[in-house]
């Protein structure tokens, strides 16, 4: 809302010159005769009467002294219709104008007052003492009718440019406000965004590792299954050969050592030899051992998929690089085994701060991309390496390093400067989001580390991967 206030207070005993600023200011109304106020101006003509047609008229409110001026104030302010200006009169009965002053402000403190006094009154020193501000003016006896449509133009002007100012502060602040309310939510919808998008990609690295991974379980549990049908028919062989040594302990137990016992032994020996007997007590072990291996193989590949697949917040915690690679190479075991050969050249690397399913994201997609580039026609290799590389000399700032290279087709000179570009792939469509290589440099920014890339067309790529341990 604009505020336009051009309410004038005249507080003064003279009804004369109280009534000629009520002209001078609001020149609408009557105008008492000059000859009521000659001393207080000091060119009385018909020149100096204001014109109507020239002066925009002020809400002038009259007071005839100090105490019931300050109920005036006091009444509009509690309206919400202040005074802008007040023109005071020094020399009054009771308060006086630097008193009256004083007392207002107490009130209001934003009016604009003005002081009107004759030079022999008080200073201009003892008037801003009592009245407790410096920001008082005053007008001198005489003066001319200009000067007063002057302070009054001037005062209200400025005390509604302070208010306009107020109110433009106000609401910058309240914008302000907003403004940082919506950067809040702005930056919470980013990262919660950022988030789905990271997990969308990992959706979408695991629809290439399914039919794999598919595959991978589905091998253990498969020999589970033969190896439990195998025990399961050499146990009721067993269950046969026990009931005949059975037999045979009721014999001896009778002391019947006789013909029939030893031809019960017999029927055991031809039984053993007939049913593998020897063959399946060893081979039992080996069943046994091949069925745990198998289930352990399940178990490591559901919780590595399980561990990759989370939809991980930002939970830092200390992990091993080595294992974060291992873990990666497990879960597309399926898509490297027949296209490559994996060599892996650890260091005795710390353990990083890191959200563990970020990193081992990172890895995976530089993996599988790394995959994808080698021929089919011919098997690959790509090599694993991690390397710590120390920082200052008391070894703060240490990092580790990880390199995965390929034997592939490569990349392009006039793609390597795109290739962490959001949707950018040089795969067929379909083929590709090209989001994986974009949210590997994205996350391992968000840890503060680097990832740098060379390559070669037919040579093959290098991704080097740099992160600080803590």
């Amino acid at each position: 809302m604009v505020i336009e206030n051009s309410r004038i207070l005249i507080v003064g005993d003279d009804p004369g010159i109280r009534k000629t600023f009520e002209r001078i200011l609001s020149p609408q109304k009557a105008f008492m005769p000059l000859h009521m106020v000659t001393g207080i101006f000091d060119k009385i003509d018909n020149g100096d009467v204001p014109s109507p047609v020239k002066t925009n008229g002020f809400q002038v409110f009259l007071c005839e002294a100090g105490e019931p001026a300050l109920k005036v104030v006091k009444n509009a302010s509690q309206k919400g219709e202040p005074f802008a200006v007040s023109f005071i009169d020094m020399k009054m009965p009771g308060l006086n104008g630097a008193e009256t002053a004083r007392e207002i402000w107490k009130i209001d403190p934003d009016i604009k007052i003005v002081i009107v006094t004759a030079y022999s009154d008080i200073s201009p020193d003892e008037i801003v003492e009592v009245a407790g501000r410096d920001d008082i003016l005053y007008l001198r006896k005489p003066f001319s009718l200009e000067e007063i449509r002057q302070f009054a133009r001037s005062l209200t002007y400025q005390w509604n440019i302070e208010k306009k100012l107020i109110q433009m502060k106000e609401r910058l602040a309240e914008a302000n406000k907003k403004l940082k309310e919506t950067n809040r939510n702005l930056e919470a919808e980013v990262i919660r965004r950022t988030n789905q998008l990271i997990h969308s990609e990992k959706m979408s690295s695991l629809g290439i590792l399914a039919a794999g991974i598919a595959h991978e379980i589905n091998n253990p549990i498969s020999y589970i299954n033969n190896n439990m049908v195998s025990l399961q028919k050499y146990t009721s062989r067993i269950s046969r050969l026990l009931n005949l040594y059975e037999n045979l302990e009721e014999l001896i137990e009778k002391k019947a050592i006789s013909s029939e016992a030893v031809a019960c032994i017999k029927e055991i020996r031809q039984y053993k030899e007939k049913n593998k007997i020897d063959f399946i007590m060893e081979d039992i072990g080996n069943l046994t051992s091949e069925s745990l291996d198998g289930a352990a193989r399940i178990q490591t590949i559901v919780h590595d998929l399980n561990g990759y697949a989370r939809f991980s917040l930002e939970e830092f915690e200390e992990a091993s690089v080595e294992n974060l690679v291992d873990t990666a190479l497990n879960l597309i075991a399926s898509e490297v085994k027949h296209k490559a050969r994996v060599v892996k050249k650890y260091a005795k690397l710390p353990r990083i701060n890191c959200v563990p399913q970020r990193i081992m994201q990172v890895i995976v997609n530089i993996l599988l991309n790394a995959v994808q580039a080698i021929d089919g026609e011919k098997k690959g290799v790509i090599r694993i390496e991690t390397r710590l590389k120390e920082g200052e000399a008391n070894g703060e700032n240490k990092k580790v390093e990880i390199e995965i290279s390929d034997n592939g087709k490569g990349i392009a000179e006039r793609n390597l400067s795109k290739i962490f570009d959001p949707f950018f792939t040089t795969k067929p469509p379909g083929n590709g989001t090209g989001l994986g290589l974009s949210i590997a440099y994205e996350i391992v920014k968000g840890h503060k580390g680097t990832i740098e890339v060379k390559s070669k067309e037919n040579v093959g790529s290098i991704f080097t991967i740099m992160l600080p341990v803590k």
